[in-house]
């Protein structure tokens, strides 16, 4: 759960996640 409040607060993180899982 707490990710997704995270996601929901910083949607920034999930981005540089993303980015983290392509390169």
């Amino acid at each position: 759960m707490q990710q997704v409040d995270i996601s929901a607060n910083h949607p920034v993180v999930l981005l540089l996640v993303h980015r983290e899982c392509h390169t």
